[in-house]
């Protein structure tokens, strides 16, 4: 599953100093153009539409639940699992 990018741009290699200059694509936080929501630790989740949906991870060779919202077009990394929203239940 791809990863949030750092709003600022960041010296991995050397100081690993955080610097005051935005990444770019990440503008449209400065711009309020989006909601701000928290991330809890160990939690995945997505409120769409009004809908808590929870994370499921479909397993190379499996087929996801109907209706299952893809993460990413395509399985990736080592295991090939394959990240989904399913809505949560009660």
């Amino acid at each position: 599953m791809k990863k949030i990018p750092s709003l600022f741009k960041r010296d991995y290699e050397g100081t690993h100093l955080v610097y005051d200059e935005v990444v770019e694509g990440c503008e449209w936080v400065l711009n309020g153009e989006g909601v701000a929501t928290q991330k809890y630790d160990g939690t995945a989740c997505m409120i769409k539409g009004g809908v808590l949906f929870k994370r499921y991870d479909v397993k190379a060779g499996r087929t996801p639940p109907s209706g299952a919202i893809p993460c990413e077009e395509q399985p990736t990394g080592h295991n090939k699992h394959w990240p989904h929203w399913v809505p949560a239940s009660k």
